[in-house]
């Protein structure tokens, strides 16, 4: 039997889908002339009582007709082609987003009633905040001396005890008497700056870890200048996890050290994992994997940026910048996948309502970003994602070693979030069945940063964990066990079946590598 897809096909299909998907509106559209707007609406945009009147109703729900109409149409053409799909989905999402009666000022009860009760002194201010983010780029998230490095972020005491082209290495200071053997590395992504992890005290990974009796080590990333244009990704391996991994061993004495890497940095710590397996280097104790992604058929939010047009695109914006992709663009990227969440809402509040940004922790962190090379960002586009060649054995060769994720035989504990925008869950899931050793895989409630920056202190978040990280991710995911409260002590607990001793905790620094300055460091504060 012939199974090929007959020639237009997918037009036939599509073009069902768009006339059922206008029968539907019309007959919405029919039933809102004859009986009047929907009572409620379940969008939280709508949850001021006042959608509810006859006049805003009707607005409200006519506006969730054609929404709806927009993009059920433009998902439609993904039956004629998946990357057209993805991309005219994406374009329908940015429209609606953007024409939702929300964010008119005329029609937004809030901005209404303080425009009456200010006399219009909302707009005012509103319009200074507006050119005061025209001139910066971008759209405010958080006012920028809303927190001081140092003081108020990545402030857990520290010494830089090495500093390389492209990383400085921090070591942070002991809280307790004793500490593990096994020292820890952390890699983060180094499309945004480490601090992340070290946020202000109360949610700050980098000081639970120090508390719980680790030495803990951390890459900070630099922000690269033009004559790092040239630096690739094997230049990113040399001159930061492997050589943080010599230093630590040169200042703690340490056989064995615990590796962690969030996100991208996840990816670099595995192409690290599998040269140091080829090189059969046993100083790794364990690895762990925050919200790193595995599966690149799905890449999630960003999937409409990876196409060949977008990727030809992005790659002309980073000549036409001299040899980098700006973290603007990237910032910018991300947040218009989740307008709804990260562009409009500040719309409203900063420009029509004239009011400061809250300051919050973790947008400032997002709005603080760095610049990337173009061979960096182009080789983990092109050979990682659209390619996919990490995932297959031999397909990369990076510093003389072919890339076998296979060989990494160590003891994994990975970390995904169930509603990542950036990092599928199903994505990050995939490890289990693409490393040698046993996976520990553990989901936890909220996003991409939520998910992993959730200290004990509070336990909004919960988490999921299961036996066998190998089966299907749906199949893994119907029979886990949900847990209240943060996995930060569960990951704790799994590190410690790792630690042979406890031992006094070591000098900072070195002869070879002496504390050169205090943490943060200079290059988190680089422009």
């Amino acid at each position: 039997m012939n199974s090929t897809k007959p020639p237009f096909a997918g037009t036939v299909a599509a073009t069902t889908r768009i006339q059922q998907s206008l029968l539907t509106a019309a007959t919405r559209t029919a039933r809102l002339w004859t009986q009047g707007p929907t009572a409620s609406s379940d969008d939280p945009r709508f949850a001021d009582p006042s959608w509810n009147r006859p006049d805003l109703a009707f607005a409200r729900t006519s506006f969730g007709i054609w929404s709806d109409l927009v993009e059920d149409s433009a998902d439609a053409l993904a039956e004629i082609d998946p990357q057209l799909g993805l991309r005219s989905g994406f374009v329908a999402r940015q429209v609606t987003d953007a024409m939702c009666p929300v964010n008119s000022p005329m029609l937004n009860p809030e901005v209404v009633r303080e425009t009456a009760r200010t006399r219009g002194r909302n707009l005012l201010r509103g319009a200074a905040n507006a050119l005061g983010d025209l001139r910066r780029g971008r759209i405010s998230h958080v006012r920028e001396d809303a927190f001081e490095l140092g003081r108020d972020l990545a402030a857990t005491p520290g010494d830089v005890v090495l500093r390389t082209d492209l990383a400085e290495i921090i070591q942070y200071r002991p809280t307790t008497d004793s500490v593990s053997d096994r020292p820890i590395l952390m890699i983060p992504p180094w499309i945004n700056k480490y601090y992340i992890l070290d946020l202000s005290q109360r949610n700050s990974m980098v000081r639970h870890l120090v508390d719980a009796g680790y030495t803990v080590f951390m890459i900070s990333w630099r922000n690269p200048s033009g004559r790092h244009r040239s630096m690739g990704w094997e230049d990113y391996m040399i001159l930061g996890p492997l050589a943080a991994m010599d230093a630590i061993g040169d200042i703690t004495g340490a056989e064995h050290i615990h590796l962690v890497g969030y996100c991208l940095g996840g990816l670099m710590l595995q192409t690290v994992l599998a040269h140091l397996a080829d090189l059969r280097d046993r100083r790794p104790a364990s690895a762990t994997f925050f919200t790193t992604p595995q599966d690149f058929s799905d890449p999630g939010a960003v999937a409409p940026f990876l196409g060949p047009d977008g990727v030809a695109l992005m790659e002309l914006v980073m000549e036409a910048n001299g040899g980098f992709l700006d973290g603007r663009n990237m910032t910018a990227t991300f947040n218009s996948v989740r307008g709804r969440d990260l562009i409009w809402p500040y719309v409203i509040s900063n420009y029509w309502l004239g009011r400061d940004p809250k300051p919050v922790d973790f947008l400032y962190w997002n709005q603080d970003s760095t610049r990337i090379p173009a061979r960096v960002h182009s080789y983990l586009v092109r050979r990682i994602f659209r390619e996919d060649l990490l995932t297959r054995p031999g397909r990369l060769q990076l510093l003389g070693s072919p890339m076998d994720l296979g060989r990494i035989d160590l003891p994994t504990f990975a970390v995904a979030t169930e509603k990542d925008h950036v990092v599928p869950w199903q994505s990050a899931h995939r490890m289990g069945a693409l490393l040698g050793g046993p996976v520990r895989f553990v989901l936890g409630e909220s996003g991409h940063v939520a998910g992993v920056i959730n200290p004990p202190e509070g336990g909004r978040r919960g988490y999921w964990t299961g036996d066998d990280a190998e089966r299907d991710p749906e199949a893994w995911m119907s029979s886990a066990t949900h847990h209240s409260g943060s996995w930060w002590p569960e990951w704790l607990d799994w590190l410690e079946q790792f630690n042979e001793a406890d031992v006094d905790p070591p000098a900072t620094g070195s002869r070879r590598h002496p504390a050169l300055c205090d943490a943060p460091g200079t290059y988190v504060v680089e422009r």
